[in-house]
């Protein structure tokens, strides 16, 4: 980092971590902040509190930061997008990373974010695609689940797998820190006490880092840590303040930063640990649902609306089979411009009513029934199918999935 030091001591990467009743995880991961490799003096972190109830407003008084520390509380939640907004308005620096506020920082992850983007523009760089989730804390809500990931990373520990035990079985209210302040920055101890998640394996081993081929490379745009220029983001618009609650207001901007020709870049070296917390699955779900019906409602093209088969327990994850679809959908558009236009303006119609009917909490069911799609519709689309079920099977394959749904 020595050619960094000889900079003018000016901020050159600012950190965005906004934070809604995440204490003490957010105390956690700003203290990881402390101990990275790039200088503390040219990066900054912009805490935006989003009207928490819970003890983040004392962590001002018990950390003191080598660096700059913008501290920004919104009196009433505004949200994830509003708040990731404002806290690039107040930053200084040409590079920007945003941060999950339970994520706990690698020591060279600043590092590793600021080289990325200085060597060549026009880059998102994000490590999410390798996710890691660690257990710093214990609490009363966790589920069966995490309580089985619990004593797997801890199994070798006698003294805290008793004390796991211990504090279920007595119905604990109050929270237990389970690594010490200096254990949560020991590269050693974190990669022994979390586990990695291998949803996205497949694509990186088939599209590798740089996710060339991949038609929905912009996916990698995760906000739990991932860098893009101020610039870009605000070319790009922001983060569109419309999604409410849980998923989809990244993958937003990283599809319309993808629509203005930014690459995406997967790091395997910038690292972050996510802490495990308590999660509610059922309004995770309805949110993401409504929010998926958003996303896919403000684009023509297919790639948005395909993510909706995401929902769908044979496609789930399955994003090369979803990659295929779109390079076939547009193959025949481009091939054949005014021909089988009946084709495709029906798979959009049904992907985009499967996206209506999830939003709504019903089931994907009676598709073409529930979309009005005629009998003479479809009648008129299989015998265009058969004609190109040769040159695009993929296609003719989606096509004849989404009739039966």
């Amino acid at each position: 980092m020595d050619e960094i030091m000889k900079e003018n001591p000016e901020i050159l990467v600012s950190v965005v971590m906004p934070s809604y009743n995440r204490y003490p995880l957010n105390l956690y991961a700003l203290q990881s902040l402390q101990k990275q490799t790039f200088p503390c003096s040219q990066m900054e972190v912009i805490f935006v509190d989003d009207g928490s109830s819970d003890e983040t407003p004392n962590i001002r008084s018990q950390l003191t930061t080598p660096y700059s520390l913008k501290w920004i509380r919104n009196e009433s939640p505004l949200g994830r997008s509003k708040a990731r907004n404002l806290g690039v308005e107040h930053a200084s620096g040409r590079i920007i990373v945003f941060l999950d506020a339970e994520m706990i920082a690698a020591p060279t992850l600043i590092e590793t974010h600021y080289l990325a983007q200085n060597e060549q523009d026009g880059l998102v760089v994000s490590g999410c695609l390798e996710l890691k989730r660690l257990y710093t804390m214990l609490f009363p809500g966790f589920n069966l689940e995490q309580i089985s990931q619990l004593h797997a990373l801890y199994g070798d520990n006698r003294q805290v797998l008793t004390l796991i035990d211990q504090f279920y079985l007595d119905g604990s209210s109050s929270p237990i820190t389970l690594l010490t302040s200096e254990e949560m920055t020991n590269m050693e101890i974190l990669e022994k006490r979390s586990y990695g998640v291998e949803y996205y394996n497949d694509i990186l081993n088939q599209f590798g880092n740089e996710l060339e081929g991949f038609r929905f490379s912009w996916i990698n745009f995760c906000s739990g840590n991932v860098s893009v220029s101020k610039e870009l983001f605000i070319k790009a618009g922001g983060f569109d303040e419309s999604f409410v609650g849980f998923g989809l207001e990244d993958w937003d901007l990283g599809y319309r930063l993808h629509k203005q020709g930014t690459r995406f870049i997967h790091d395997k070296t910038a690292i972050a640990y996510h802490q495990e917390h308590p999660i509610s699955l059922y309004s995770n779900w309805q949110e993401h649902r409504k929010n998926l019906y958003t996303f896919q409602a403000k684009y023509k093209e297919i790639e948005p609306k395909l993510l909706i088969l995401s929902m769908v327990p044979a496609f789930k994850k399955n994003l090369i089979k979803l990659n295929r679809y779109a390079f076939e959908y547009e193959e025949l558009r481009r091939q054949f411009p005014s021909e089988f236009t009946l084709i495709s303006d029906t798979i959009t119609s049904l992907l985009s009513h499967a996206a209506l009917l999830v939003s709504e909490q019903k089931d994907i069911i009676r598709l073409t029934e529930e979309a009005g799609v005629s009998v003479e519709i479809l009648d008129n689309c299989a015998k265009a199918v058969k004609k190109v079920r040769k040159r695009y099977p993929k296609l003719a394959e989606l096509y004849e999935f989404l009739i039966i749904l």
